[in-house]
């Protein structure tokens, strides 16, 4: 592991993001950033049995049936929402993806 140099003071944030990245954990970080996302903007975490994070696509199984139902007309809003909250979020790296919309899609099951 390479040893990081002190040239002068640093963010908190920062550092914890340069140790992210240097130990290749960003992938993971992403991924529960993600979920975690999710559970703010949905409130359906109690329902949520199932998550799966790939090429942009989220993928949640519900319990619920009727959570689902109501949840399957806002998953674009839902998107947009959790897209925003991922531009906030300081352990987000953002440099895994291409472009802004860290999240393209929402699959409810």
């Amino acid at each position: 592991m390479t040893r990081i140099a002190r040239k002068y003071p640093q963010q908190m944030a920062d550092v914890i993001g340069d140790f992210i990245k240097e130990l290749k954990l960003s992938n993971g970080v992403n991924v529960r950033c993600i979920f975690k996302a999710w559970d703010e903007v949905s409130c359906a975490s109690r329902y949520t049995s199932g998550r799966n994070f790939r090429d942009g696509i989220l993928y949640i199984t519900l319990s619920s049936s009727v959570v689902r139902s109501a949840l399957s007309f806002q998953t674009d809003a839902m998107a947009a929402a959790m897209n925003e909250k991922l531009s906030k979020d300081t352990l987000f790296v953002r440099e895994a993806f291409p472009d802004e919309n860290y999240v393209k899609k929402i699959v409810l099951r």
